[in-house]
């Protein structure tokens, strides 16, 4: 990362409703620092996840989409895209061109980097594979709704892809499924799934209260941090 010079955008999903919040000071500090360092590659947006999406209304991610940097960073950040090319059956003899370079990254966080992170990364991927599916003559030029659909099946497996994502990071992390799981795999939020979340932040009071100490030694042996 630090010899990466493309474009960046940061996405805070932080809630910046309570001044004295813990999840304000911490986004209210991130947004200083990235001032500060007055890098004119990087671009910094607010989005307040549980404000804008309370009472279930998901649909108003679309006002994040909106903001100038996101926007523009979903229009000309771009994609890799190679050629690869095999003269005959060997391994070796494989070639490949490069047709087109990506040019920007988006770093989303929310405070732990994990449920309103997954839904919004699975937004702006979105995004950007209805237009590489265009590209290659898959799909019609994409309206740019939030939740524009992808066609046939491939709806319900992208969805489940994303879905199964957030939930592997976040048993790692916290010892249970990731929480909004249920817009994430089936594109609504359920009352259901409601409650089922508040079953799971109880589950990880418990872990990170009894258990975390366990679950951060399988980490750090797992990348060696343990002699």
């Amino acid at each position: 990362m630090n010899n990466y010079t493309g474009k960046i955008c940061l996405l805070s999903l932080n809630d910046r409703k309570k001044e004295d919040s813990d999840q304000r000071i911490i986004g209210d500090y991130y947004y200083k620092c990235v001032k500060e360092a007055n890098i004119p590659r990087i671009d910094f947006s607010w989005f307040d996840f549980h404000e804008e999406c309370k009472n279930m209304k998901y649909e108003n991610i679309s006002k994040m989409l909106k903001a100038p940097s996101v926007w523009n960073g979903i229009s000309t950040f771009g994609y890799t895209q190679i050629q690869f090319k095999a003269e005959n059956k060997r391994i070796e003899d494989l070639s490949f061109k490069i047709l087109l370079l990506q040019d920007g990254i988006f770093r989303t966080n929310c405070i732990d980097c994990l449920d309103r992170t997954n839904v919004i990364q699975s937004v702006i991927a979105r995004q950007i594979l209805h237009k590489i599916l265009n590209k290659l003559g898959l799909e019609d030029v994409p309206t740019g709704e939030v939740f524009e659909s992808f066609l046939f099946d491939f709806e319900t497996k992208y969805k489940e892809i994303w879905a199964d994502n957030g939930d592997y990071l976040s048993m790692a992390y916290t010892g249970t499924n990731a929480l909004k799981g249920d817009f994430t795999r089936y594109g609504k939020k359920t009352y259901l799934g409601t409650l089922n979340d508040g079953k799971m932040g109880s589950i990880r009071y418990y872990v990170n209260a009894f258990c975390d100490g366990y679950n951060q030694d399988c980490h750090d042996l797992f990348l060696g941090n343990i002699n």
